[in-house]
């Protein structure tokens, strides 16, 4: 049974192939806005760097800065593609009763449900860090070619300093991940719950709480919580010292506990 999950993941990745066709469509929009930055904005501006610019200062983490602000702007599409994934997952199954035929193979709804998980959580992020390790490099080699005193202005490529900035990279990813985990979890609540509208289920009890407590107790501290929930955590080990990110690990596996028993019994819209 152990060799399903792959199967239920590629399955997954097949009939939704916006999971990985969105990262891959804004990497080839900035690669598109670079070159024409690069090459053509200068020339068109005429801009003079016969007197280059002030260099980045030396103690800046210059790798980590550009690898953060382009790593956020994939991942910030490919959360958006991985939340409405959440939402439509279970949602979708029941809705052209493609559940009917999954359920009457040897396929657990457990399963199915952490397959759906694992994709949203881990296989498309961890791409999508993929593909800004491989994309910073060749931003960076246009910008040279394209710009002149580029290499003064960001003090050259530095090999060491990239590597540093990649594993502080995937580090802040995974914290982030797990510091979602309880939105993925409701949104899949919603999913196999919502009879119409899974987007609406996930976002009306929010609202109403929110609306309520205003109106009563004059305060905002149920949108202060999610919004804190949608900040990504910069630093994993000082998002493993948070004990908001280990209450929030055990209300998503409660969460998808619940998941998985509703799922067992929804076999029709």
């Amino acid at each position: 049974m152990k060799g399903m999950y792959p199967t239920l993941i590629k399955r997954e990745i097949w009939e939704s192939r916006s999971l990985y066709l969105a990262p891959l469509i804004a990497a080839g929009v900035l690669v598109a806005l670079w070159v024409w930055g690069a090459l053509i904005v200068p020339t068109h501006f005429r801009f003079n760097f016969s007197t280059p610019p002030t260099p980045f200062p030396a103690d800046a983490s210059r790798m980590g800065i550009g690898l953060y602000g382009l790593t956020m702007q994939l991942f910030f599409v490919s959360s958006l593609v991985c939340g409405f994934y959440l939402l439509d997952c279970l949602y979708a199954e029941r809705k052209d009763r493609s559940i009917l035929f999954w359920k009457s193979l040897p396929v657990s709804d457990l399963q199915t449900v952490l397959s759906k998980f694992v994709v949203a959580m881990a296989v498309v992020p961890l791409g999508v860090f993929v593909l800004a390790t491989v994309l910073y490099p060749l931003l960076f080699a246009i910008a040279a070619a394209g710009v002149p005193n580029f290499s003064y202005m960001s003090g050259g490529w530095n090999t060491g300093e990239w590597m540093r900035a990649e594993a502080a990279m995937l580090g802040a990813l995974v914290a982030t991940q797990l510091w979602y985990a309880p939105l993925a979890a409701w949104n899949m609540l919603a999913s196999v719950v919502s009879r119409r509208s899974p987007a609406l289920m996930a976002i009306l009890p929010i609202l109403v709480i929110t609306i309520f407590e205003g109106m009563l107790f004059r305060t905002r501290h149920a949108l202060v919580f999610v919004g804190r929930r949608l900040m990504p955590v910069p630093d994993l080990l000082e998002g493993l010292q948070r004990p908001s990110m280990w209450i929030g690990l055990a209300v998503t596996a409660g969460m998808l506990y619940i998941v998985v028993r509703l799922r067992r019994y929804r076999d029709d819209t």
